[in-house]
This record gives structure tokens, C-alpha cells and sequence, in this order.
């Protein structure tokens, strides 16, 4: 097959009417009346003074070069590329650096600024003790009165102007528990002094008057009284009531045993007899001045 001739009339410089005219820069198609690429602006050779032609470049290095568009008729895209984002550990410092800085905020506002203290639940006021009219006398804690600790009041009240009155003996009767319900009707206390008075000339043996003082719930009270024979004075005992009746309870006495006593002289000591109603076998004895069990 022969080979198609040659127009005479074209010059090897004139171009090629069947040739695709492309940018001399970035290769993308142009029109034939294109001064400049539409798509990268470079001034084409036959529009530059002097005709000097521009350096020539390889397709754009991102996106669909100037051949693939010409091929498929399809718009030059360029992508940009995406900036990366932090790494993982990056996240993660910047987490842990950020919790550390609030938690130093926090603590730092916590010194300045502590909580207020907790207020303490206010007490309740203290309650007034008992006080109640026994016999005409006030005594505290009537409920649970010891014997033993109301002998001051009992000698102020025996004796307003200051006599020499001498305790001969105290008794005990229905006392629990080491004390003694003077609310109640029943449970009492006597004490038993003696106020030496003048001698008689007729008769001078003549006993001494003996002053007694009972504290029951709604009855008693000072009542003189003649003693058919003296009776030595006693000790106020250093033995109190309560404690004569625990060394009584740890000899055997059963603790919730109502008791009766009586504190006076036997011989030459002072001593505490407890007994209990209708058992014989349960009497103690206790040492006025040391709660010691005695002998009986």
C-alpha cells in the first residue's frame, strides 16, 4: 500500500492540521485561537515576543495529566493533599497533660477556698437533776439516793445552829441496787444522832437525848427521841452504801435482791450489815472504813 503523499505546499514548520495542539508547559489541550493554557496561564510559543519559546515541563504531578484528559475529554482535577492530623500519641499526651493542668487547677482552688468545716450537731442542754421534797428536805436524785452521801445535808438539817451532834447509827430499808428510790412509797432511810445534853443534877446517869431523822416518800421526819441506854457515837463510815452493797453482791448476793442495812458500831469497828428479807444465809458484814468482809 503506497503511502499517502506529501502536500508540496506545506513547510515542515507549519503545523500539522490533524495534530492535536497541546500546552508546551503542563500538555493540556488548546484551542487554535489559545493565547495562553486556560488551565496553567503559560503564554504559547507563536503569542511570545521575539518567539521565544518557554521551557517546556512535565505534566502536573498531582492530578489527571494533560494526555488523560485530552484521551477522555475530561476536566484537569488537582487534588491538594490533606493535611495530617496528630498522631494517637499525640492525643493521648495532650489528654494527660491537659487532665494533670485541671486537676492542678482544682487543687489550687481547693487551698484557696477550703469547705466549710462541718458544724457539730449542738447538745442537747444537760438535764436538771431530780430534785424532790423529801420529809421537808430537797434531795437530788431522789430515785437513786445514796445513804452515805446525804449525811452533810441531813446534819445541816438536824442541827441549823451548829451542835455537836454525833451520828450513832444509819438504816438501810429497801434498798436495789445500791440505792435507795426515795420517790416511792416503802424504800427509807433513818439517821440516828445524839446531842449530848446537860446533866441533870437529880440524875445524873440520865441518857443522853438521842435525835433521829427518817427520809420515807410522803411521810417522816425529825423526831426527838429518849434512848433507854447510851449508845456510843459512830464514824461517818469511808465506806459508802453503794460500795458496802457491791462487796456484798460479788460474796454471793444476788444483785437484783432488794436489801436492807444497817451501819453502827459492833464492839469496836464500824460496820455495814446487809441482810436480805427472809434469807438468813445471804447476811454479810463489811468493814465501815475499807469494805472488807467481816465475820458474823
Amino acid at each position: 500500500m503506497d503511502s499517502p503523499s506529501l502536500d508540496p505546499r506545506r513547510t515542515t514548520t507549519d503545523p500539522d492540521p490533524n495534530a492535536s495542539i497541546t500546552c508546551t508547559r503542563c500538555q493540556a489541550p488548546l484551542g487554535v485561537n489559545d493565547k495562553r493554557c486556560p488551565f496553567c496561564g503559560a503564554l504559547q510559543p507563536e503569542h511570545v515576543p521575539g518567539g521565544v519559546q518557554p521551557p517546556r515541563f512535565e505534566p502536573a504531578e498531582i492530578g489527571i495529566t494533560a494526555q488523560s484528559q485530552a484521551k477522555y475529554n475530561r476536566p484537569l482535577v488537582v487534588v491538594k493533599a490533606r493535611p495530617k492530623g496528630p498522631s494517637p500519641v499525640a492525643m493521648l499526651g495532650g489528654l494527660v497533660l491537659l487532665g494533670g493542668a485541671s486537676y492542678g487547677a482544682w487543687s489550687y482552688y481547693q487551698a484557696q477556698h477550703p469547705p466549710p468545716a462541718p458544724s457539730a450537731p449542738a447538745r442537747p442542754p444537760p438535764l436538771p437533776p431530780v430534785i424532790s421534797s423529801v420529809s421537808g428536805l430537797a434531795i437530788p436524785d431522789a430515785p437513786q439516793a445514796d445513804p452515805t452521801l446525804l449525811l452533810p445535808k441531813i446534819q445541816r438539817a438536824l442541827f441549823p445552829d451548829g451542835e455537836a451532834g454525833k451520828l450513832v447509827r444509819i438504816q438501810v430499808n429497801g434498798s436495789t441496787r445500791g440505792y435507795v428510790d426515795l420517790t416511792q412509797n416503802g424504800p427509807s432511810i433513818t439517821y440516828t444522832y445524839t446531842l449530848p445534853s446537860a446533866a441533870d443534877p437529880k440524875n445524873p446517869r440520865a441518857p443522853a437525848a438521842l435525835t433521829s431523822y427518817t427520809l420515807q416518800a410522803q411521810q417522816g421526819g425529825p423526831r426527838p427521841v429518849t434512848s433507854a441506854r447510851p449508845e456510843a457515837p459512830v464514824p461517818e463510815p469511808n465506806c459508802i452504801w453503794s460500795a458496802a452493797w457491791r462487796a456484798a453482791v460479788k460474796s454471793g448476793i444476788p444483785q437484783d435482791a432488794a436489801v436492807d442495812g444497817v451501819y453502827e458500831k459492833v464492839g469496836n469497828d464500824p460496820r455495814w450489815r446487809i441482810t436480805v428479807p427472809g434469807k438468813p444465809e445471804w447476811t454479810r458484814e463489811m468493814d465501815g472504813m475499807s469494805c472488807a468482809l467481816k465475820p458474823h
